[in-house]
């Protein structure tokens, strides 16, 4: 595994819409004029983003090591973000939605400690903001 991630953006116009990616990889734009309620993600928005998927592909790989047939998984993020500047998240609520038959024969609150402990998005943030996390099955 490589160390080192880099990625690039260039601002594309004459205010707040950049595009950017990783080399190989297909561009994303943002734009952080929210203001005019653009079309593109918000950097917040692919945080979340990134944040579900780091969850969910996590929880899918402890799932699928524990044997756990799963027919649906979904996260859905929310960010609740500081009333002042900087106004990052202070919480981010995780709805988890899973769909197996065999999910009742596993200890759920420690298969999501474990997905905590791994995956790197909540491991930078776990100290910074709330995370609450509620199962749906």
């Amino acid at each position: 595994m490589n160390n080192k991630l880099m990625v690039k953006t260039v601002l594309i116009d004459d205010y707040m819409k950049f595009k950017g990616g990783a080399k190989g990889k297909d561009e994303i734009l943002t734009n952080y004029h929210i203001s005019k309620m653009p079309k593109e993600h918000t950097p917040l928005e692919l945080f979340l983003i990134s944040l579900a998927n780091c969850y969910g592909g996590t929880l899918s790989g402890i799932l699928l090591k524990n044997m756990v047939e799963v027919s649906n998984l979904s996260i859905e993020a929310v960010g609740i973000r500081k009333k002042i500047h900087p106004t990052c998240f202070e919480k981010i609520k995780l709805n988890i939605y899973i769909t197996s038959n065999d999910i009742g024969k596993l200890n759920l609150d420690k298969i999501l400690k474990s997905v905590e402990s791994i995956c790197p998005v909540v491991s930078m943030i776990k100290n910074e903001v709330l995370i609450e996390k509620e199962v749906i099955l």
